[in-house]
Order: C-alpha cells, then structure tokens, then sequence
C-alpha cells in the first residue's frame, strides 16, 4: 500500500487537477486506518502533510474520529440468560470471606464542621486545576517579549506558513541532509518525543536563504524556520529582546508564533496554536 501511495505523491511545481485529486482520492481510502492508528510511519507521515491543505480531507477525518470515539464508549452487550444463571450458581457455591468490621466513618455533626469539610475538598480541587494550567501552560523565563505580527521576521514566516498550507508539504522528512548542505548555518531538527519530522526545504525570507522542517506536533503541523542568525536581529525590539536572553512571540489569529537565537543561528515556530503551547518545542532544541 505504501509503495502504491508513494507512486501518487510526488508533488510537482505545474501538477494538473487530474493528478492532484488522483492522490486525494488515494489518501481519503486511508483515512480511517489513520484515525485507528493503523498505518505505516511513512504513510501516516504523507497524510499529516495532506491534511495541512485539504479542508475535505480534514471533515472526513474529524467523522472517522467520532465514528471511533463513539464505537469505543459502545456498551457491551449482556450476557445470555444461560450465561448468567451459571454466574449466580457458580457465585452461590462459592464460600463468602469473612471480614473484619470496619470502622465507622466519622460524619460532621455541625454545620460548622461540614462547611469546614467543603472549604477543604474545594481547595483540594482547586489545588488539582491549577496544578493542570501549570503543566499544560509552562512559562518562560525570562518573560517573552510580545511583539506585532507585522514584525519582519515573523511576518514573513507567516507568510510562507500559510502559502504552505494551501496544499501539501513540498518536501519530505528524508530531504533533511540535502537542505542542510544547501544553507551556510546548522540545520538542527528539535528533540522531543511527541514531535515527529515530516518534511525538510529551502526557501527565501525576506532575500535571506532559511530552512524549513515540519512536525507533527499535538495533532497539528508546525514548522520550524531556521534563518542565519542576523536575519532575526533586524528590528531593534527584537535584538533587544535575544540580548536579553527573551524569547520573542507574537498571535496573529489562529497562528502562534515563537523565536528565539540559538549559538549560530535563528529559530522559529509557527502552527495553528496559540503561542503558549509551542513553548515546550521550542525549549527540546535546547536539550
């Protein structure tokens, strides 16, 4: 199945329609063995790059995903009448144990006592949420600085994201060696386990030569644009920012945004996330 995916993949630059739906249509048949976690690494690798540009492909991705929640929460079917009458003799043969009493549970007398006992189990709670928004929300430190989206340097990788977006990733994860001998600074792919590469290209930021990988990153894709390293420092706000060690981050809409230096270099993420949540990939390059 893979190597007959494979034969409908390569994307060129003029594809007619013909061949383009052609691979739609292949890609769709796979959808639910998809959503089941079913295929390849390679294969599911293709889909997430499909699914960036293919609003169709998304909705019927999003039904294979109800489909199997609902399947999942489907209630077993009870059993026989036969069946349960030897559960029942095979229970009453079957010797009860012997158990020490238990203690009695304490119960507030007083009004004052069960206000005491609510305050504690809301506290408990509370403790519990925002124990929740810390892990799923880390903070940076320092504080970021906040800028425009307008800002050069993030508004030309906006830019590309969403040019991206309008159809399949234009490279593959396999590509990574030839992009890193295509540009003059490293090209070091983030690590973390919950991010799978996808594709790796070349492209062009406002004249400056930058290269692009892409993740599949909690169920989206966010690409990772690396750029030499004056190519951030440009605006003043932002090479204010680095010398302070600050990472820059900015929301346009759906789109997060997060940059920061590396030792010979410069790295930016963008995705269909809010900011906050591209923090934890963009600390595993420091790892």
């Amino acid at each position: 199945m893979t190597d007959q995916l494979r034969s409908l993949l390569p994307v060129g630059q003029h594809e007619d329609e013909a061949a383009r739906e052609a691979r739609h249509q292949m890609l769709a048949t796979l959808l639910g063995a998809y959503a089941d976690g079913e295929l390849p690494l390679e294969t599911a690798s293709q889909i997430d790059a499909h699914l960036l540009g293919c609003g169709r492909c998304r909705s019927e991705l999003h039904v294979q995903t109800a489909v199997r929640e609902r399947m999942s929460r489907t209630t077993v079917p009870t059993a026989t009448p036969s069946l349960q009458n030897r559960i029942r003799l095979g229970l009453a043969a079957t010797p009860v144990p012997v158990r020490a009493a238990a203690a009695p549970t304490a119960v507030p007398r007083s009004g004052r006592q069960r206000v005491m006992v609510a305050l504690a189990a809301l506290a408990a709670v509370a403790a519990s949420a925002l124990l929740i928004v810390r892990e799923r929300a880390p903070q940076l430190d320092p504080p970021p600085l906040v800028v425009n989206s307008g800002v050069p340097a993030i508004q030309s990788t906006l830019i590309e994201y969403r040019q991206v977006a309008q159809g399949d990733l234009p490279g593959r994860a396999r590509d990574l060696e030839a992009v890193r001998r295509a540009v003059p600074f490293p090209v070091t792919p983030l690590v973390n386990p919950d991010a799978h590469l996808l594709a790796a290209w070349t492209t062009m930021l406002h004249g400056e030569p930058a290269a692009v990988l892409a993740y599949r990153w909690r169920d989206h894709v966010v690409l990772h644009f690396i750029v030499a390293e004056g190519a951030l420092f440009r605006a003043h706000d932002v090479r204010t920012a680095f010398a302070q060690r600050r990472a820059v981050v900015s929301q346009d809409g759906e789109q997060g945004v997060i940059a920061w230096p590396d030792a010979n270099a410069g790295s930016t993420l963008v995705g269909d996330l809010p900011w906050l949540d591209l923090v934890p990939l963009s600390r595993a390059h420091t790892k």
